[in-house]
């Protein structure tokens, strides 16, 4: 369903389990903010993605060492 390797596919979901229902709250309002800006500005597209992939995975990283799990 998914296209790729069946196991690959299942070991991406396993790592989707570990969001909490917040980051993914987070994650989506952050999706809109950049699609807005992406839309009303007439700045560089490649500039907000990466702002934003770098918000989503270092916020999730930062979290992660805060609550003292070493796992990323």
């Amino acid at each position: 369903m998914l296209g790729r390797n069946p196991y690959a596919d299942y070991m991406c979901l396993q790592r989707a389990e570990r969001f909490s229902l917040a980051e993914l709250r987070s994650f989506m309002e952050r999706l809109l903010e950049a699609d807005l800006r992406l839309k009303s500005s007439g700045g560089q597209p490649h500039i907000v993605l990466e702002q934003l992939f770098l918000e989503m995975c270092l916020g999730v990283r930062r979290r992660r060492l805060d609550s003292g799990s070493v796992s990323a």
